[in-house]
């Protein structure tokens, strides 16, 4: 664990991890998900994080643990930031039904406006409802600093196969 205490600069918590996915790398920006066993012997608990996708969504809610500072191949181990500003965080920005239909113009996202994990795409999307009993509710688990300007769909091309449109931003996260 690194954490700062004192000092003139920024207040960060950033955790060890261990790449826990059966195949998949997983990206810099990308909120983490504890790995948790229900079996006592379990010597990764507190180590191994996977995707919210792999988790679901109740362990998703449950055990939230960071972003990915860094891309973290599978089994190897990497860093987590669980408090303070993250300045990489996946945002999902538009999605599509198929590669071959077109992405929808999206939306400005303002500052200020309450981000929760997105476990279908494994990224940040914005949450709505009161700030207050977003944070009571433990759904909001960061808070988008910088606005996102709107942007306009486009045309599937051969050369563009996801279904999914990220941006990264700047965003303070509680993840404690």
């Amino acid at each position: 664990m690194r954490a700062k205490y004192v000092g003139n600069k920024a207040d960060k918590i950033i955790m060890n991890v261990r790449n826990d996915e059966a195949s998949t790398t997983i990206l810099a920006g990308t909120p983490l998900v504890l790995n948790l066993s229900t079996t006592a012997s379990a010597s990764g608990d507190g180590l191994g994080v996977v995707l919210p996708a792999t988790a679901g969504d109740p362990l998703s809610f449950a055990c939230k643990y960071g972003v990915a500072t860094t891309d973290i191949a599978v089994n190897q181990f990497g860093e987590a930031i669980l408090f303070g500003i993250c300045t990489n965080a996946l945002v999902v920005r538009a999605t599509r039904a198929s590669s071959t239909a077109s992405f929808s113009t999206f939306t400005t996202y303002a500052s200020g406006v309450g981000m929760g994990i997105d476990t279908v795409n494994n990224a940040f999307s914005p949450v709505g409802g009161s700030i207050a009993g977003l944070i009571a509710s433990n759904i909001m688990v960061a808070v988008l600093l910088d606005s996102m300007s709107t942007g306009s769909g486009s045309a599937s091309t051969t050369s563009v196969t996801a279904n999914t449109k990220y941006d990264t931003a700047r965003v303070f996260l509680r993840m404690l």
